[in-house]
């Protein structure tokens, strides 16, 4: 378990987490800039505001992300079923033409033209859906790679979002203190 001090919007936190120091730095760094973005924009805003606005936009990204991610996994197993399809028809193709190629031979002393187209166009389809194969293989890993790397943000999102939601709550906790310790009735009934 990893654990490090960042800083967020000036003020120095002790992370701990699974994944190393790095990660851990650049989550902190992800949402202090989100968090002084927000603040630039609107200087009126209050820290805790700025904080839950930077909140809700990172759950916003999960949110998209999540739903990319969802989008690209459904492409994904649509692509593999055609992949697989497209592989089927290709092996009984395979198979055909093994089978006409066998029947060319054994017609290679006469002279059947007709036999000889059967076998050239079933070539041609080969060829055709060799292609289709290739393009669809090829189209597969595209997005087998597209949806690590979704999957990945969705999980830095998560721990962003798990991130602030616990700053979120440290500063909530921290203002009701200090609104407990401002409050002249609680301060009057301490002093008694």
């Amino acid at each position: 378990m990893s654990s490090v001090v960042v800083k967020v919007n000036g003020i120095e936190y002790n992370l701990k987490g699974r994944e190393n120091e790095e990660y851990l730095k650049g989550i902190a760094e992800y949402i202090d800039s989100k968090i002084q973005e927000l603040c630039e924009k609107n200087p009126k805003l209050s820290y805790s505001a700025a904080t839950v606005l930077a909140g809700i936009n990172v759950a916003d990204e999960l949110f998209k992300s999540d739903l990319q991610c969802e989008k690209l996994e459904k492409e994904c197993k649509s692509l593999k079923e055609n992949y697989e399809k497209l592989e089927e028809e290709f092996n009984i193709k395979v198979k055909e033409i093994e089978t006409l190629n066998e029947k060319l031979k054994e017609m290679e002393n006469t002279n059947s033209k007709d036999l000889i187209k059967e076998v050239e166009d079933y070539k041609s389809q080969l060829d055709i859906m060799e292609e289709q194969y290739k393009k669809t293989k090829e189209q597969n890993k595209t997005l087998m790679s597209r949806n690590k790397e979704v999957n990945f943000q969705l999980n830095n999102y998560k721990y962003k979002v798990l991130d602030l939601e616990k700053k979120y709550m440290d500063i909530n906790f921290k203002l009701a203190r200090e609104k407990s310790g401002q409050n002249i009735l609680l301060n009057t009934k301490k002093h008694r």
